[in-house]
């Protein structure tokens, strides 16, 4: 159950920061880990956590912490969010 909660939540921050790159020159990039993390880094320190309370460092430690299987549970609701705004 909280491998599930923390994909869903990341799938939701993937999305936030990612759904724009699907379908362009830029999707390839995706494939590559340490683009993602530096972006989603970018991205919370910018938009989602007090950034008095976080650094980026703590927030690449918690990226890095993340299992490959909530990882990959995550993209798999990116994907499925993705093709239902696709069609």
């Amino acid at each position: 159950m909280e491998k599930e909660i923390k994909a869903r939540k990341l799938a939701m921050y993937l999305h936030e920061c990612f759904s724009d790159w699907v379908g362009t020159p830029n999707e390839h990039l995706l494939e590559d880990v340490e683009i993602v993390k530096d972006h989603l880094v970018e991205f919370m320190v910018d938009y989602v956590v007090d950034s008095s309370l976080y650094t980026s460092s703590d927030i690449r430690k918690n990226l890095n912490s993340l299992t490959p299987q909530v990882w990959e549970m995550a993209w798999d609701i990116f994907d499925q969010r993705n093709k239902n705004n696709i069609s």
